[in-house]
């Protein structure tokens, strides 16, 4: 996990070698990217190589 403020914001990057992206209902992706919504953010998901998912959480400095 990479915890990284600058000037523009704040990004939480986690890599998880568990093949299952967490977009389902009730997931915590999708209370993830609700929150950055919130805070003007974004939440996004990849696919890692060589298997599992990245992670980006990114939010504006207020």
């Amino acid at each position: 996990m990479d915890v990284v403020e600058d000037r523009d914001g704040l990004v939480v990057h986690v890599r998880d070698d568990d093949a299952r992206a967490p977009d389902g209902p009730g997931a915590a992706g999708v209370d993830l990217r609700d929150r950055a919504r919130r805070h003007g953010g974004t939440f996004t998901v990849s696919a890692a190589t060589p298997h599992g998912v990245s992670q980006y959480w990114w939010v504006p400095r207020p």
